[in-house]
């Protein structure tokens, strides 16, 4: 089982799927989400407690992804 969590008003910023049950996964990255970046998917997984901070997480990700691409 899983629970969904969206930025407002319709979680097209950002929304994330989080196991409801972290003792039956074992570990602290049970939530997922899927940022969409200048044509890229990038698939993250993150411990529950970073969802307070998801816009500072997004910008951090989309930051490194750019830091990879090479010079036009």
């Amino acid at each position: 089982s899983e629970e969904l969590y969206m930025s407002l008003p319709d979680g097209a910023e950002f929304f994330a799927r989080c196991t409801a049950d972290l003792a039956r996964i074992g570990f602290d990255e049970g939530c997922r989400a899927v940022i969409k970046h200048t044509g890229i998917d990038i698939r993250l997984r993150f411990p529950r407690e970073a969802l307070a901070e998801w816009r500072a997480l997004s910008d951090a990700v989309k930051q490194l992804v750019d830091g990879f691409r090479r010079p036009e």
